[in-house]
C-alpha cells in the first residue's frame, strides 16, 4: 500500500493483460484524486501516513509456509522456494502453498477495494501494486474457497493399497517399481512410487541407529590403550605393539614393541608414562587378559585412575585408539620403506613414526597448533581434579562402588553398580558434567539396498 500513496517506485512499463488498449504506465498524476495527489507531494508527510488509518489496507510482507520453505512476497516480485512436501500428494501437498497464495491475494484485493473507496482508479492501483487489472479484478470477485490445481489424485481402494504394502513387506524396501507394476498393472505408477516411498521412510525410521560424536575438551584427562600386530616380528623379539594415546590432543604417548600381550609389559609401559607425564583420570581399554589382570589394577588404584572397559565384542567403543593404530602403522611402514626395508620395522622406525604423528597439526589448517604443542600446554591434574571426579561419580550413582576397591560383577567384570546403570554410563555422565566430554547425538538411517535378483524362498 505504500506504493499506492508514496509513489516511491515508478510504475511498471509492462502492458496490462486486461481488456482495452490502456497501458498502466499511461496513468498520470491528474488521474489521481486531488487529496491523494496533495498527500503524495507533501514532503513532510510520510508516504504511508494515510494507509495506517485503515486496518484492512495495511499489507505487510507476509510469509506463509508452503511445503518445506516459506513463500516470501515482495512488491516487485515473488520469491518462490522449493515446492511440495515430502510424503504428501494431491491437496495435502498443495494446501500450504495455495493458502499462502490466497492470503496474499486477499491482501491485495483488500488494498484495491480500499483504494477504490478513496477514489483511486483501477489502472493506477494495479500499477502501484505491480499486478494486472484483470488479476486485481478477478481477485476482488474471487470466492473464499481455496481450490487445488492440476489433475486430481485418484487413489485405489484401501484393499488394493494393503495388498501393495504386503508385497513390499515380502519383497523388502529395495523392490523396484517395475516389479510392483508387474504385480499391480491396474494401479497407477505414481501411486506405487508413493506407497514405496512411504514404506521406505517407515523402514528408515524404524532402523535408524543412534550415533554420538565425542569431543574431549582437556588434554591429559582420558587416555586409551590397545595392542597391535606388526607385519612381522620386530627385530626378532617383539611380536606385538602397545599403543597409548591421549584422546583430547591426539598425542601418541607410546608406540612401543612388546614381547606379548601380558600384564607385566602393560604395567611397565604405563608406569614409565605416568612417571613422565602424570597419570590421567580415566584409562580406556578393551577386555583383553592383559588389561583385566589384577596386577594392572593394583598399579592403577594408588594412582587414582578410573578404568573404562569397552563392552564385549565392541571394538568401536575404543575407536579413537583403533584409528590411531591404523595411522601409526601407515607412518611406520613409510619409515621402513624409506630405509629400503618395507615390512621390517625397527625401534627407530617406531619412534620416528611417533614423532611425525605428534608433529602433525590438530586442525586442518597449517596455522593450527600441533599435537605436541597442545599436549605441552595442558594443565596438570592434581588431587582436586581426582576428588571432583570421585564426587561426581558418587553423585551420578549413589549405589556405585569405585572400581579401585576391587569389587566386580561376575557377569560383566565391571564395578558393582545399580543394574539399570552400568559403570560406563556413570563415568560418562560424570565426565560430561565436569566438562571433560561433549556429546553430539545424531540419527543415522540405514541404507536401503536394491535387489538385483529375485528372492527365492
Amino acid at each position: 500500500m505504500a506504493e499506492i500513496r508514496g509513489g516511491g517506485v515508478p510504475a511498471s512499463p509492462r502492458a496490462s493483460r486486461g481488456r482495452g488498449t490502456r497501458r498502466t504506465a499511461a496513468a498520470t498524476g491528474d488521474e489521481e484524486p486531488a487529496d491523494a495527489r496533495d498527500a503524495a507531494n507533501d514532503a513532510e508527510k510520510p508516504a504511508d501516513a494515510g494507509i495506517a488509518a485503515h486496518p484492512s489496507a495495511v499489507v505487510a510482507t507476509p510469509s506463509a509456509v508452503h511445503g518445506n520453505a516459506p513463500l516470501v512476497w515482495r512488491a516487485d516480485k515473488a520469491v518462490r522456494r522449493r515446492r511440495g512436501h515430502r510424503g504428501l500428494r494431491g491437496w495435502a501437498c498443495q494446501r500450504p502453498r495455495r493458502q499462502a497464495e490466497a492470503a496474499v491475494r486477499d491482501c491485495l484485493a483488500a488494498a484495491g477495494a480500499w483504494a477504490h473507496q478513496e477514489g483511486w482508479r483501477l489502472p493506477v492501483v494495479a500499477a502501484r501494486l505491480k499486478v494486472s487489472e484483470r488479476s486485481l479484478r478477478r481477485w476482488s470477485a474471487r470466492q473464499q474457497r481455496v481450490l487445488a490445481r492440476g489433475r486430481p489424485v485418484v487413489r485405489p481402494p484401501l484393499a488394493v493399497r494393503q495388498d501393495v504394502l504386503l508385497q513390499l513387506a515380502e519383497g523388502g524396501p529395495g523392490v523396484s517399481v517395475a516389479c510392483l507394476r508387474a504385480a499391480f498393472p491396474h494401479v497407477s505408477r505414481a501411486e506405487l512410487v508413493d506407497l514405496r516411498g512411504r514404506y521406505r521412510r517407515l523402514c528408515r525410521q524404524r532402523g535408524r541407529g543412534r550415533m554420538a560424536r565425542l569431543t574431549w575438551t582437556q588434554a591429559g584427562v582420558v587416555w586409551a590403550a590397545d595392542f597391535a600386530w606388526p607385519p612381522e616380528v620386530i627385530e626378532g623379539r617383539y611380536p606385538r605393539l602397545l599403543s597409548v594415546r591421549d584422546l583430547a590432543s591426539g598425542m601418541q604417548l607410546a608406540w612401543r614393541p612388546v614381547s606379548g600381550e601380558s600384564a607385566a609389559e602393560t604395567r611397565g609401559v604405563l608406569t614409565g608414562l605416568f612417571g613422565e607425564h602424570g597419570a590421567p583420570l580415566v584409562l580406556k581399554m578393551d577386555n583383553g587378559p592383559a588389561f583385566h589382570s589384577e596386577e594392572l589394577e593394583r598399579m592403577l588404584s594408588p594412582q587414582g585412575v578410573a578404568v573404562l572397559y569397552s563392552p564385549a565384542y565392541t571394538p568401536s567403543y575404543n575407536g579413537s585408539v583403533e584409528a590411531g593404530v591404523g595411522a601409526m602403522k601407515g607412518r611406520t611402514e613409510m619409515q621402513a620403506w624409506r630405509r629400503g626395508a618395507s615390512g621390517s620395522w625397527t625401534w627407530e622406525d617406531l619412534e620416528a613414526a611417533r614423532q611425525e604423528a605428534n608433529a602433525a597439526c590438530v586442525g586442518r589448517r597449517e596455522s593450527s597448533p600441533t599435537r605436541a604443542q597442545v599436549w605441552a600446554s595442558r594443565p596438570r591434574l592434581d588431587e582436586a581434579a581426582r576428588s571432583a571426579l570421585r564426587a561426581e561419580v558418587l553423585r551420578q550413582q549413589p549405589k556405585c562402588v569405585w572400581p579401585e576397591a576391587g569389587v566386580k560383577d561376575k557377569e560383566s567384570g565391571e564395578g558393582v553398580l545399580d543394574k539399570g546403570c552400568p559403570w560406563r554410563v556413570v563415568l560418562r555422565r560424570a565426565l560430561v558434567a565436569l566438562g571433560y566430554l561433549v556429546l553430539s547425538w545424531r540419527r543415522i538411517p540405514l541404507p536401503i539396498k536394491l535387489q538385483k535378483t529375485d528372492k527365492i524362498t
